[in-house]
Protein backbone atom coordinates (compact mmCIF):
# COMPACT_ATOMS: atom_id res chain seq x y z
CA UNK A 1 0.00 0.00 0.00
CA UNK A 2 1.18 3.56 -0.78
CA UNK A 3 1.96 6.33 1.68
CA UNK A 4 -0.99 8.20 3.22
CA UNK A 5 -1.41 11.91 2.62
CA UNK A 6 -0.38 14.26 5.43
CA UNK A 7 -2.40 17.40 4.69
CA UNK A 8 -5.13 17.81 7.31
CA UNK A 9 -8.06 20.22 7.51
CA UNK A 10 -6.28 22.10 10.31
CA UNK A 11 -3.45 22.91 7.87
CA UNK A 12 -5.77 24.30 5.18
CA UNK A 13 -5.01 27.83 4.08
CA UNK A 14 -7.57 30.63 4.05
CA UNK A 15 -8.10 30.42 0.28
CA UNK A 16 -7.77 27.92 -2.54
CA UNK A 17 -5.59 26.09 -3.21
CA UNK A 18 -5.48 24.93 0.38
CA UNK A 19 -1.72 24.35 0.36
CA UNK A 20 -0.79 27.63 -1.37
CA UNK A 21 -3.15 30.53 -0.54
CA UNK A 22 -3.64 33.18 -3.21
CA UNK A 23 -3.88 35.99 -0.66
CA UNK A 24 -3.52 36.66 3.05
CA UNK A 25 -6.18 36.56 5.74
CA UNK A 26 -8.24 39.72 6.42
CA UNK A 27 -8.22 42.53 7.22
CA UNK A 28 -7.85 43.90 3.68
CA UNK A 29 -7.08 47.59 3.21
CA UNK A 30 -8.01 49.91 0.33
CA UNK A 31 -7.13 53.58 -0.22
CA UNK A 32 -8.38 56.16 -2.73
CA UNK A 33 -10.91 53.83 -4.42
CA UNK A 34 -12.83 55.29 -7.35
CA UNK A 35 -16.16 53.77 -8.37
CA UNK A 36 -18.55 54.45 -11.24
CA UNK A 37 -21.86 52.57 -10.92
CA UNK A 38 -24.40 52.40 -13.72
CA UNK A 39 -27.85 50.84 -13.25
CA UNK A 40 -30.18 50.35 -16.19
CA UNK A 41 -33.44 48.63 -17.03
CA UNK A 42 -33.12 45.48 -19.09
CA UNK A 43 -35.44 43.04 -20.82
CA UNK A 44 -37.06 40.58 -18.42
CA UNK A 45 -36.74 37.53 -20.72
CA UNK A 46 -33.04 38.17 -21.37
CA UNK A 47 -32.31 38.72 -17.66
CA UNK A 48 -34.29 35.64 -16.60
CA UNK A 49 -32.34 33.48 -19.05
CA UNK A 50 -29.11 34.03 -17.07
CA UNK A 51 -30.57 34.19 -13.55
CA UNK A 52 -30.47 30.92 -11.55
CA UNK A 53 -33.90 29.27 -11.20
CA UNK A 54 -34.35 29.85 -7.42
CA UNK A 55 -33.87 33.63 -7.82
CA UNK A 56 -36.51 36.09 -8.92
CA UNK A 57 -36.33 39.35 -10.85
CA UNK A 58 -38.05 42.49 -9.64
CA UNK A 59 -41.02 43.89 -11.56
CA UNK A 60 -38.62 46.27 -13.31
CA UNK A 61 -35.59 44.12 -14.25
CA UNK A 62 -32.44 46.11 -13.59
CA UNK A 63 -28.82 45.36 -14.41
CA UNK A 64 -25.75 47.08 -12.97
CA UNK A 65 -22.23 47.73 -14.18
CA UNK A 66 -19.54 48.85 -11.73
CA UNK A 67 -16.15 50.11 -12.88
CA UNK A 68 -13.73 50.27 -9.97
CA UNK A 69 -10.17 51.51 -9.68
CA UNK A 70 -8.12 50.40 -6.66
CA UNK A 71 -4.82 52.32 -6.80
CA UNK A 72 -3.67 51.00 -3.38
CA UNK A 73 -4.70 47.78 -1.62
CA UNK A 74 -3.08 45.08 0.49
CA UNK A 75 -3.22 42.96 -2.72
CA UNK A 76 -1.51 45.63 -4.81
CA UNK A 77 -3.19 47.99 -7.28
CA UNK A 78 -5.83 46.67 -9.68
CA UNK A 79 -8.95 47.60 -11.63
CA UNK A 80 -12.24 45.72 -11.71
CA UNK A 81 -15.42 45.62 -13.79
CA UNK A 82 -18.48 43.92 -12.28
CA UNK A 83 -21.68 43.20 -14.18
CA UNK A 84 -24.80 41.73 -12.61
CA UNK A 85 -28.54 41.71 -12.15
CA UNK A 86 -30.22 43.62 -9.32
CA UNK A 87 -32.82 41.72 -7.33
CA UNK A 88 -34.35 41.75 -3.87
CA UNK A 89 -35.00 39.03 -1.32
CA UNK A 90 -37.36 39.83 1.53
CA UNK A 91 -36.95 43.54 0.81
CA UNK A 92 -33.14 43.46 0.86
CA UNK A 93 -31.37 44.50 -2.36
CA UNK A 94 -28.77 42.13 -3.82
CA UNK A 95 -26.60 41.98 -6.91
CA UNK A 96 -26.36 38.63 -8.65
CA UNK A 97 -22.82 38.97 -9.93
CA UNK A 98 -22.79 37.58 -13.44
CA UNK A 99 -19.29 38.62 -14.54
CA UNK A 100 -16.25 40.13 -12.86
CA UNK A 101 -13.03 41.04 -14.63
CA UNK A 102 -9.83 42.19 -12.98
CA UNK A 103 -6.70 43.73 -14.43
CA UNK A 104 -3.54 43.98 -12.39
CA UNK A 105 -1.30 45.85 -14.87
CA UNK A 106 -2.06 49.19 -13.40
CA UNK A 107 -0.65 52.17 -15.35
CA UNK A 108 1.88 54.07 -13.27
Amino acid sequence: MGMRGRLTKEQFAFTMPVDAPLYQRPPFYYKDVQLALFEYETEAAAAASILPAPLELSDTPTAALALVEYPWTTFGPYNEAIHGLCRATEGIAHLFRRHAARAANYPR
